[in-house]
């Protein structure tokens, strides 16, 4: 929460009576009931100290401060006390405690939440932690020691922990030693707590285990002129406990070999308790029938200690991958703040409002991203458009107004806020441009429109009749044959029809009647079989049919989402599954194909797909379509 410097807007001091009312408030809230802790209140507070409390611009949070230290936070106001560090340090039992392992907190410190599996359970006991429920205040410390790193919510209910599936959030960190909030005070470590965080961390690493066996001669025996081989052992081990075990056996037959066993777990704790036997034989039988258990009970303490170490390993492992979500979503929050407020101060005008959150989203946020920068709402802190904007309105830069059950709209800018004055508004250029200056320009579009004359009209094509023709050569042909065949006297604009032009004619007129030159020409139009020709780069293809245009669809699903569908690309040789990736970083939004209900000419109905975009991008595709695709815009509707 106190991961960025700290912006104070008001700091007010506080009454006597309500510095009086606010070390009541913490009494109640922190259940303060014992006499040692209410002196330890009373010496935290002071008997005439006065609080200071801050308001922060960022989160409307509120810290309270006594002789120049932050003790008490409220994450917003209409929030509960908490405590920091500082307080922490003075009064331990504020918190109920939550013990990690001591690499842990180097992960909480770059800004990551708790992780179940950095959490430590005395003798794998979930019940070690204590109660709790999502929601309680908690405070974190470093595993074998009683010091304060974080405070922070759970997120779990402790009675739904299992030891064998401690796996997701453990808890959301408000607070945590060394970060600004933590800056504010005198960032001085208290000397009673005997430890700096340094040895905290050092004190964990993983336990060092060391087996060695040795052989000697040196044991005496009740002759001395007998030499009596001795065997013994020892396994150390390193925890948090010291034991000392040592069992020295020996006998009064020079013949029998002596045999010494020595255990030692050694630790920083100064407990030692030791046990040593040398008695007659008959003890000694005793002593060695009891070793067999210490080492078996020494073989559990090792695996369990090998567990230790792979829960450590499994830890950061899963530390480090929260880490980089917890950055990704830092870095994408980052981008829709900025595309947020360039939104606001440069495209959204006044006479625009009410606008709904989806046109909101589509037509200013998405175009006003920084420059070449993804914005994917759902990798967010927010999740949501509609959760984001919320969060806007509470920090008063716009309003919003419900207009009928779930339909909320954006009703005003407030263009007095602080950061919106203080925003430096950056370039934006135009997703069209972009698109034809940063991606390759697609190869040249060619588009004719042909005539192929039918059988009827053999006889006027004669050796042409199985080419293709433009409208321009249909009519050349035409007027050439009227000419060559004297079918019209000059300067006359009529034409006599000989047996070949009357039989083209489909108003079935006979040789020798009078015709219009304009109603030739279009009757012999009409009668002419229509293909077209399109060619992009080393590609082309003669299809039969008219120019089929691309179709722009904008069409609403589920409730108020908006989705474009682009058909008929495949007509000028544009393949939907191969520029969709493109659009989908162009547009910042999810991208797919579907099979087309509509057939294409020339094409089988399995080959035919068109382009989901979600979102209302009907004006930016034809302008797309127009600059990068050089498809003329009569072949582009947008329905």
């Amino acid at each position: 929460m106190f991961k960025k410097p700290i912006k104070v807007q008001t700091q007010s001091l506080m009454r006597r009576s309500d510095a009086r009312k606010f070390k009541e408030l913490v009494k109640i809230t922190f259940n303060l009931k014992s006499e040692q802790q209410e002196q330890e209140l009373t010496n935290l507070l002071g008997p005439k100290a006065v609080p200071i409390r801050c308001e922060l611009q960022q989160h409307e949070s509120e810290i309270y401060f006594i002789d120049k230290q932050p003790l008490f936070f409220k994450p917003d106001r209409h929030s509960s006390l908490v405590p920091t560090v500082y307080a922490l340090f003075a009064i331990p039992s504020l918190l109920p405690k939550i013990p990690i392992y001591g690499p842990v907190f180097q992960y909480i410190a770059g800004g990551a939440d708790l992780m179940l599996p950095g959490v430590v359970l005395e003798n794998n006991q979930i019940s070690s932690l204590g109660q709790f429920k999502k929601g309680d205040l908690r405070c974190v410390i470093a595993h074998g020691t009683n010091i304060p790193l974080a405070v922070g919510i759970m997120q779990v209910n402790s009675q739904s922990l299992r030891p064998d599936k401690m796996k997701g959030k453990a808890m959301i960190i408000l607070h945590f030693f060394e970060d600004y909030l933590w800056q504010l005070g005198s960032r001085e470590f208290p000397e009673s707590l005997n430890m700096t965080i340094k040895e905290t961390n050092s004190s964990l690493t993983p336990t060092t285990i060391s087996t060695s066996t040795s052989t000697s001669t040196p044991t005496s025996t009740s002759t001395p002129t007998t030499p009596t081989p001795t065997s013994s052992t020892s396994i150390s081990i390193s925890t948090p406990t010291s034991i000392s075990i040592s069992t020295p056996t020996s006998t009064s037959t020079p013949t029998t070999p002596t045999t010494s066993t020595s255990i030692s777990i050694s630790t920083t704790t100064p407990t030692s308790i030791s046990t040593p036997t040398s008695t007659t034989s008959t003890s000694t039988s005793t002593s060695i029938n009891s070793i067999p258990n210490d080492i078996s009970s020494l073989e559990n303490k090792i695996n369990e200690i090998q567990i230790n170490e792979n829960n450590i390993n499994q830890v950061e492992s899963q530390i480090q991958t929260q880490t980089l979500i917890e950055q990704e979503k830092a870095a994408m929050d980052a981008i829709l703040m900025s595309s947020f407020l360039q939104s606001l101060k440069t495209t959204l005008k006044d006479k625009e409002l009410p606008i709904s959150f989806a046109s909101f989203y589509a037509s200013h946020l998405i175009p006003n991203r920084p420059q070449d920068s993804n914005l994917d709402i759902k990798k967010t802190t927010h999740k949501k458009i509609g959760k984001f904007l919320e969060q806007m309105k509470i920090q008063n830069f716009i309003e919003i107004v419900e207009k009928s059950p779930g339909d909320f709209q954006i009703s005003k800018v407030n263009r007095s806020h602080p950061e919106y004055r203080s925003f430096i508004s950056y370039t934006i250029t135009p997703i069209v441009q972009t698109i034809t200056t940063q991606t390759n320009q697609a190869p040249t579009l060619i588009v004719r429109e042909l005539l192929k004359p039918p059988k009827a009209l053999n006889n006027l094509f004669a050796s042409k009749r199985d080419e293709y023709f433009t409208t321009s050569e249909v009519q050349a042909i035409l007027w050439e044959y009227v000419a060559k065949n004297n079918l019209s006297q000059k300067n006359s604009k009529e034409v006599t029809l000989d047996e070949t032009l009357a039989s083209a004619n489909k108003k079935k007129m006979a040789r020798g009647d009078v015709f219009t030159k304009k109603g030739l020409a279009e009757s012999i139009m009409s009668s002419m079989l229509q293909y077209h020709y399109v060619e992009r780069g080393s590609e082309s293809e003669i299809r039969k049919g008219v120019v089929n245009a691309v179709k722009i669809k904008v069409e609403q699903r589920q409730g108020r989402k908006l989705i474009t569908r682009v058909s008929g690309l495949e007509t000028f040789l544009i393949s939907p599954e191969t520029i969709a990736p493109d659009l989908q970083r162009l547009f910042a939004t999810s991208t797919t194909c579907q099979q087309s209900l509509v057939r294409l000419p020339g094409r089988s109905a399995d080959s035919c797909f068109d382009l989901i975009i979600q979102g209302n991008f009907q004006a930016k595709i034809i302008d797309l379509l127009a600059t990068k695709f050089s498809i003329p815009k009569k072949y582009v509707i947008g329905l």
